[in-house]
């Protein structure tokens, strides 16, 4: 219905207008619309599924609502849900625009999905050959596709049985696709294997002596269902034997190398075979001769030994220390301690041991052996501790480092400060003459720990370096450097990255070996890391709607190292601040952001930190109606469109208020803005508000006091309050009877009336306002003179008997200003006003124009003039009474010539007159010629030409 239907004091023209309005903004609203669609994987919808809806709304929404039945519901524009059970679900969208809203439903079904799974007689075959497959049924299932994997064409219908022959070896992924009359559908995949037997097999003897008895053991994998028919065994001695297990033994009677093998046969026909590895069987050496080269020597000497036998290919030999084989009949050893020995030896063919034969020798004599270390209070200096064996006659220590030898048992020598010495220990028995010597190198450095820096910025590298480091390449070292820990490794020269701020001692640990004390370096000076020390608060999350505020606590490690440079980025662009203390930042969109904080100080030492800020998403809200109008004691609904928690505050409410519900009626007894906060699971609100606007009663009034006025006369009307829609009546004598303060001209005494109504028609008032009208006097000054000049004369209009009061203006020149009948003289022309009051104040005038007789004898002309300066007489201009203009004024030579001109100009001026003066050349006194043209003051047009004297 049309609400302006209601106002019947509304002009027919506005109500018309505001009509159309209404329905083009009814038309509007109701023309916004709103759909959806949805598609799921595939462009099915089986569960479980992941749905994508994307609206279709028209106009500019200002937010939308999703909801489902399961409970789930979103506010973003094209929201996806996930759907984990089959079933009828109500998905509803409601489009929130300005003032309305527009809402779709639709229904939409998940469809069960099927299963998927089948068994097969067998999973691994030996051979290509034929297996069968059954799926599980289901009443739900219309198609059943195979894939055997072996690139065969994929077979589909309602088969839940089916054969199949794979044609060669190899793995292959059988899949079923079972699927339902929706195209719902699942896979089960399996691996079927074809391929040999695999064997594995093992013996017992693997050499020896004939006759040997080999033991043979063959296992086989097979897949269910097979079995081994027969194994085929081959000696590799030219004998066979075919078993049904896999177990065998067999006599090897002759000397020699034997592979042996197996071929096996499953019942279903396939074939495999495995090679055992070699076997080796002899007889025994025999003529063994065995003896020492030397049977007594110097326990610096090797002993030689020589050993032959009939048929043999090895010797095993045995020294005291464990078994030593040979194929050569000559061997050599040394021994490392003196006296009596008994050497075994045992020839062998095939590992087909002979008799074992001995003999004895003898060491004599020394063998030289030592240890050493240094001293940790003086590394360079070691004690050497001879532990040689024998009877030391002599002993000589050559230590390599141009000093002379020493003879002491056990020496105590030190080396110079860096090198590497070949240290060697000389010791003889004189009884038995023999020598041994036994060597070591000794290494000695003086090293120094070296690092060039005292500062350092963060994140650079410093070089640390020993110099004068040991020869010893195998020496480690174990840094400590910028309080990290590098080694130990085998370098002696490193870069290290500084990663935090500090004042650090670095120390590095060379290490030479167990017969050395460690070096401990200290690094001569502290090494400080320098740059800003960073550090900012930040929130861990915040909602969308929040700026992001930090503090930055960070400062310079060392205080006189000022920071120059700050860059703040919040994760949304490259760079978003370059102050110490960044303004607050609002993103835009919610999801995690990285704050990095980057600072460099004077020295251009830099660092960065970051720190992580989760934003969260803000619940939508949106109030409908914004705004209402509600006469005194109407209620109105009013709706929060959210997904979330709402909480109203109102401090007028009424009756059917409900604070934490989306919708929720209000009876407000004034205009009152209603608050509402919507709340998310974060802790994120937002808020909006609905503006009622409550009407009340009211008086019309006039706006002021009226009264009278005089015949002919307009008045101004005015009623209260002024906001109303307001009618006046009777119209005909109004400016405009639609406002509250027209223009009135009535010809007569009107009694007016002012209806008034607010703009939704609760409530109306009207009020009278009574114009009098008062007759006006009348007066009439006759028709316009003209006089000679200087002429008296009388003004005498005639009058209305209710004329009590007279004004005349002007009033210099009349013998009266307040009588009927003033006397003057004609002087020029002159306009008098005559202004009448009657005898109720009401006003009239009337006007009547005085002019001089227009005649060249008014215009006067000197006939001489004296220009010389003397503030008398020294300009020639014309002297006019009547005179409203000189058009124009020259004065002419006697010779003819034009010296002066002047035109339009005012009469009776000397500065428009001539000063005798041509081109600023005073002229010839003499006789001169004027020419004048002047209009009167009644317009009318006259010359005039005469002579005059220049006087000098």
């Amino acid at each position: 219905s049309n609400p302006f239907s209601k106002l019947p004091l509304i002009p027919p023209a506005i109500k018309f207008l505001l009509t159309i309005l209404y329905i083009g903004i009814l038309l509007s609203v109701q023309s916004q619309t709103t759909d959806f669609t949805y598609t799921g994987a595939n462009n099915l919808l089986c569960a479980p599924v992941n749905v994508q809806f994307t609206q279709n709304s028209s106009g500019t929404p200002k937010g939308y609502l999703w909801s489902v039945s399961n409970g789930f519901n979103s506010n973003v524009a094209n929201p996806s849900f996930t759907f984990t059970e089959p079933g009828t679900y109500t998905v509803r969208l409601i489009t929130v625009y300005e003032n309305n809203t527009a809402e779709k439903t639709r229904t939409i079904t998940v469809n069960r999905s099927v299963s998927s799974f089948f068994d097969n007689d067998r999973d691994q075959v030996c051979l290509p050959s034929r297996i069968t497959f059954t799926a599980d049924t289901d009443p739900a299932i219309t198609n059943y596709s195979w894939n055997f994997g072996d690139g065969t064409p994929i077979v589909n219908g309602p088969n839940t049985q089916i054969d199949h022959i794979y044609a060669d070896f190899g793995d292959y992924n059988a899949v079923l696709t079972c699927s339902n009359a929706f195209g719902c559908g699942a896979s089960y995949q399996k691996t079927i294997k074809v391929k040999k037997p695999v064997i594995s097999g093992s013996f017992t003897l693997p050499d020896g002596c004939i006759p040997a008895t080999n033991s043979y053991s063959a296992s086989v994998s097979l897949p269910p269902g097979s079995a081994v028919s027969s194994y085929n065994w081959t000696f590799g001695d030219g004998q066979t034997a075919t078993t049904t297990s896999g177990q065998i033994s067999h006599n090897y009677l002759n000397t020699g190398v034997y592979a042996a093998s197996v071929n096996i046969i499953t019942n279903d026909g396939c074939i495999s075979s495995f090679q055992f590895d070699t076997a080796m069987y002899g007889v025994p050496p025999t003529n063994l001769n065995a003896y020492p080269v030397i049977p007594v020597f110097c326990g610096s000497e090797k002993g030689q030994f020589v050993s032959t036998a009939n048929n043999a290919d090895n010797y095993a030999w045995d020294f005291g220390g464990g078994l030593v084989i040979t194929s050569d009949t000559f061997i050599q050893h040394k021994f490392t301690s003196l006296g009596v020995k008994t050497v075994y030896v045992t020839p062998s063919k095939n590992n087909c041991p002979g008799t074992t034969d001995s003999m004895q020798i003898e060491v004599i004599g020394v063998i030289a052996k030592f240890t050493y270390s240094n001293t940790c209070n003086d590394k360079k200096t070691f004690s050497f501790n001879n532990n040689s064996a024998g009877n030391l006659s002599e002993t000589l220590w050559r230590f390599n480092d141009q000093t002379p030898t020493d003879t002491a048992r056990n020496p105590i020598h030190t080396f110079p400060l860096r090198g590497a010495f070949r240290t060697k220990l000389l010791v003889e028995d004189y009884i038995t003459g023999c020598i041994d010597s036994a060597f070591a190198r000794i290494f000695t450095a003086n090293p120094v720990f070296m690092n060039p820096d005292t500062s350092i910025c963060i994140n650079t590298n410093s070089r640390f370096r020993v110099i004068n480091s040991y020869p010893n390449t195998t020496a480690t070292y174990l840094w400590n450097v910028l309080g990290q820990d590098v080694g130990p490794i085998t370098d002696n020269d490193i870069s290290v990255s500084s990663l935090q701020l500090g004042n650090y001692d670095n120390n590095v640990i060379i290490s030479n070996g167990s017969e050395y004390c460690a070096d401990s370096l200290e690094l001569d000076h502290r090494i400080t890391v320098r740059g800003p020390q960073l550090d900012f608060t930040a929130p861990s999350s915040l909602c969308l709607n929040l700026p992001l505020a930090v503090t930055n606590l960070s400062r310079a490690y060392q205080p006189a190292d000022t920071i120059r440079r700050w860059y703040w980025n919040f994760g949304q662009s490259a760079l978003n601040d370059t102050v110490f203390q960044p303004r607050p930042f609002l993103y835009n969109t919610h999801r995690s952001y990285d704050i990095k904080l980057t600072a460099i100080d004077k020295f251009g030492c830099k660092d960065s930190l970051i720190k992580q800020v989760i934003v969260r998403p803000l619940p939508f809200l949106w109030v409908i109606p914004r705004m209402d109008t509600l006469c005194l004691g109407q209620r109105d609904s009013v709706i929060a469109y959210t997904s979330d928690q709402v909480l109203w505050t109102a401090s007028l409410s009424g009756p059917g208020f409900c604070a934490t519900c989306d919708s929720t009626l209000f009876a407000p007894v004034q205009t009152t803005k209603y608050m509402v906060t919507s709340t998310n699971t974060f802790n994120c609100s937002v808020k909006d508000s609905t503006l009622m606007k409550v009407y009340q009663p009211f008086n019309a009034l006039p706006a002021f006091n009226l009264g009278t006025i005089c015949e002919g006369e307009k008045i101004q009307l005015g009623v209260e309050p002024a906001d109303k829609i307001t009618s006046w009546s009777p119209p005909e004598t109004l400016s405009n009877p639609y406002i509250p303060n027209p223009i009135a001209n009535p010809k007569q005494a009107t009694r007016y009336r002012a209806e008034l109504a607010d703009s939704v028609g609760c409530y109306r008032s009207s009020t009278e306002i009574n114009v009098a009208v008062n007759p006006k006097p009348t007066v009439n000054a006759g028709a316009d003179k003209i006089f000679p000049y200087y002429t008296e004369f009388s003004l005498a209009p005639a009058y209305s008997s209710n004329v009590r009061n007279y004004e005349w203006s002007p009033a210099d020149s009349l013998s009266c200003s307040a009588c009927p009948v003033p006397v003057t003289i004609a002087t020029r022309l002159k306009t008098y006003t005559i202004k009448v009051t009657s005898d109720r104040g009401c006003v009239a005038t009337d006007q009547i124009i005085v002019a001089i007789e227009c005649k060249d004898a008014y215009l006067l002309m000197p006939t001489a003039f004296t220009p010389n300066n003397d503030g008398k007489n020294d300009f020639y201009f014309p002297l006019t009474r009547g005179i409203g203009s000189v058009k124009r004024f020259s004065v002419y030579n006697r010779s003819g010539r034009l010296v002066f001109d002047q035109q339009n100009f005012s009469p009776n001026k000397n500065t428009k007159g001539w000063n005798g003066r041509y081109n600023n050349t005073d002229q010839q006194a003499g006789t001169y010629i004027y020419v004048l043209e002047a209009i009167c003051e009644q317009g009318q047009y006259i010359t005039k030409k005469g002579s005059f004297i220049l006087i000098r």
